[in-house]
């Protein structure tokens, strides 16, 4: 709208620019070119102007925390500053004209437009109270205000207006609003009892001259409560905290002097951290927390008992004496002091002075005590957030101190996982190599009597062909021997179902000359065609770890007629595989050691002491089963539940 209304009036001053033209060309002397020029100019200038107060208009109403707004002359409102959609949850076309109407509340919106009608015809300010609803459907009270902007000419050609949240302001005058109503009350019903008698008419207006005043007291004291529960509330530093405090009691407590001071436990003095108004009193004032001269003031009582203490008249008390030419000078009346407690003990005192003798009565009394507790609950608040802040940064050092623990328990692990993979990989080359043996001797021998026959001339084309053929399927069985190995040690990226039976047939294959050669007996039993969902390959190599143990410890003992049985079953709906020879079994003072990493019993260069570590891992962790081994019938059983 802004935008169509600039194009308006530009437009409109082309128009004006080519008749000035014209004129000149046919009276170049006539005054009113001149002066029709002039008009043109102070147009353009107010255009500028009025450009130039929107724009910063827009850029402060961007900086406050008031809903701005900005209307035409006729009071159609075409721009709206972006707190204003965000505290209405509204959007720029509901807004667009007329649409501020929609947060209204419908009873007093009637009254609005007519006192808005009022401004823009009149061309006056505006400024109003009323409520506003918010995005999440609630009201609140705003004061807005509307200034409109006129031109050289004293015409309004724009209204900048702002709403201003007063709901805390609203509250706290409902809050004097009532008091003053209970004041009103009270006076009232102290009237009527007036009207009895005239001496008790006399006595009653006596009687009411003084609970007014009383109650005036009592307001001043109520209101320095309320602002420093105020101050509490938004203050977190104890320095500032405590300026507050005095300031209140001066300010809006309307007390003639108030300070708070520290406890000094080194020497018994009271040290004076803030203070408001009459300060002179306190140039050079020593107070003391011990028995004596200067310890026996409100102050020192204050805080050597831990509760509070009030002087009605304090140029005749004799507790006061020491100060009473200070007090006189300044025309100091009656005073009170309150103790500060932080953490439960006392490091201090809140003191006030007033003008007026006997100000500080029971109900002063009470309203002092609680001002007393609400400072120390405050500053036992900042003890806590100071706690918490060490707490957190306890618990974060911890924190820090046991990712680094796990983070050097990882690489631990990594490092076992290397060693396992160059063990395993040891172990896969000593099995090709037994794997190979028999097929290169086998090779071996063809190519000889291939060599003895060709050299006498006994070797013919086909018995050629035939043993050509028997090398290329010796060589062929040898590399599918590397390829068996190959995937057997493929690391498994996805759990799948497999059958416990086939992941024994693999791992034996790899071992099955290892076997032969040192003449150990396979047996095995299947009871149930067990299945297990995990990883085939890893299951494997934890099968070929413990046949190699065993195979070790039967050549080890050097067995008569070793034997491994295999037994394959479920139990309580479980997979489970046993693995058990007849090689000597476990001896009990290692028993417990043989999952642990890097123990073995072998030479150094005979084993790492992972590979059963490794094993119980891969189980454990990995597959959430149980691997277990114990002693059974001169030998060791192996037992593996998936």
């Amino acid at each position: 709208q802004l935008r169509k209304n600039n194009k308006s009036l530009h437009r409109e001053l082309l128009i004006n620019d080519r008749h000035f033209l014209d004129v000149i060309s046919f009276s170049p002397q006539s005054n009113s070119v001149r002066v029709y020029a002039q008009d043109i100019t102070e147009r353009k200038q107010t255009e500028k102007a009025l450009l130039l107060s929107e724009e910063q208009f827009r850029t402060l109403a961007d900086a406050i925390p008031q809903l701005c707004w900005m209307a035409n002359t006729d009071g159609w409102i075409f721009w709206y500053n972006q707190r204003w959609y965000g505290f209405t949850g509204t959007t720029p076309e509901q807004m667009e004209g007329w649409g501020w109407q929609s947060v209204h509340n419908p009873e007093l919106l009637p009254q609005v437009l007519e006192q808005w009608k009022v401004s823009i015809s009149s061309g006056n300010a505006f400024e109003m109270e009323f409520p506003l609803r918010s995005a999440a459907g609630t009201s609140s009270s705003f004061l807005t205000r509307a200034m409109p902007v006129c031109d050289q000419d004293g015409t309004v050609v724009r209204w900048f207006g702002t709403n201003t949240d007063i709901s805390e302001q609203k509250r706290v005058e409902d809050a004097l609003h009532e008091a003053h109503g209970k004041l009103e009350m009270l006076v009232s019903e102290r009237t009527k009892d007036l009207a009895l008698t005239v001496d008790t008419l006399q006595n009653e207006i006596a009687e009411s001259g003084r609970m007014a005043e009383t109650l005036l007291r009592y307001n001043r004291l109520y209101s320095v409560l309320c602002a420093t529960n105020q101050a509490i509330v938004k203050i977190s530093d104890r320095d500032n905290l405590f300026r507050a405090f005095c300031r209140i009691a001066v300010e809006q407590g309307g007390f003639l002097l108030s300070w708070i001071g520290l406890y000094n436990e080194e020497n018994s003095l009271v040290r004076i951290v803030e203070s408001c108004g009459a300060v002179g009193y306190l140039e050079n004032i020593r107070i003391s927390t011990k028995e004596g001269p200067f310890g026996l003031g409100p102050t020192g009582i204050t805080i050597r008992e831990g509760t509070y203490c009030i002087s009605n008249d304090f140029l005749s008390d004799p507790i006061t004496q020491p100060w009473h030419e200070m007090g006189r000078k300044y025309g100091i009346r009656a005073s009170a002091s309150v103790a500060l407690k932080e953490d439960g003990r006392v490091i201090g005192a809140f003191t006030i002075y007033t003008d007026e003798k006997d100000f500080f009565d029971r109900e002063q009394e009470g309203l002092l005590v609680q001002t007393g507790e609400n400072i120390s609950f405050a500053l036992d608040n900042m003890v806590r957030e100071v706690n918490r802040k060490k707490v957190e940064q306890s618990l974060l050092e911890e924190t820090l101190g046991r990712l680094h623990a796990v983070e050097e328990l990882r690489e631990k692990d990594q490092m076992l996982v290397r060693q396992s993979s160059m063990a395993a990989l040891g172990e896969m080359i000593n099995n090709i190599a037994h794997q190979w043996r028999q097929p290169l001797n086998v090779i071996a021998l063809i190519i000889q009597s291939v060599q003895l026959r060709y050299a006498s001339g006994a070797l013919s084309r086909e018995e050629m062909n035939g043993d050509i053929q028997n090398v290329m399927e010796n060589i062929m069985h040898m590399s599918q021997t590397v390829e068996d190995f190959r995937n057997f040690f493929k690391v498994d990226k996805v759990k799948q179902e497999f059958f416990i039976s086939d992941a024994v047939n693999r791992a034996l294959s790899l071992v099955s000359a290892s076997l032969e050669i040192h003449n150990i007996k396979i047996e095995i039993k299947t009871e149930d065609n067990a299945t297990v969902i995990g990883y085939q390959n890893e299951y494997s190599q934890v099968l070929l770890n413990i046949i190699s143990n065993t195979c070790d410890a039967c050549v080890e003992h050097r067995v008569v007629n070793p034997r491994i049985f295999i037994r394959i079953t479920q139990e309580n709906g479980r997979s489970v595989l046993y693995i058990r020879d007849n090689c000597g079994g476990i001896p009990d003072d290692i028993k417990s050691k043989i999952f642990e990493p890097y123990f073995t019993t072998r030479a150094p260069d005979k084993g790492t002491g992972i590979g059963l570590y490794m094993s119980k891992m891969i189980i454990e962790q990995n597959m959430n089963g149980h691997l277990t081994a114990s002693n059974i019938d001169g030998g060791t059983e192996f037992r593996i539940e998936v």
